[in-house]
């Protein structure tokens, strides 16, 4: 029978022990991973709804004095995004809703020369308001 004490190899124990190691590095890695995955959806979300109030406050600040001055003391107008963006397809944005306030600046001495916009978009029970002003 040949002497196995001799041999250079791993007990049982050790290997278990590497396992075990190796198990815990899996599992932290791949909450990491998953965390980091949770966190990349959210950031784009937020990122999409901004990049819509940013569009529709631009798409305001183009329109002209007389349409602004249409629009202002109405409130908060719930519009279109699709058809105010221009976008060619309507169900990349159908889960947005947008808002739009035309008022005159808190600052009532800056009332004679400046209009202020309100953009809100919200999507998810979360809202994204951006401010902007337009020159009379």
């Amino acid at each position: 029978m040949p002497d196995f004490r001799k041999e250079n190899a791993f007990s049982l124990v050790e290997v278990v022990v590497a396992m075990a190691l190796l198990l815990v590095v899996f599992i932290v890695s791949t909450q990491m991973v998953m965390n980091t995955m949770t966190q990349s959806n959210t950031i784009d979300a937020d990122f999409t709804t901004m990049e819509i109030a940013d569009g529709l406050l631009k798409t305001y600040q183009s329109k002209s004095l007389e349409d602004l001055e249409d629009e202002k003391g109405k409130g908060e107008i719930v519009v279109n995004i699709p058809e105010l963006l221009e976008l060619p397809s309507a169900s990349s944005v159908e889960q947005y809703e947008g808002r739009v306030l035309v008022t005159d600046p808190d600052k009532t001495s800056l009332s004679d020369y400046l209009t202020k916009i309100v953009v809100t978009v919200s999507s998810n029970n979360k809202e994204t308001r951006l401010e902007g002003y337009v020159e009379r």
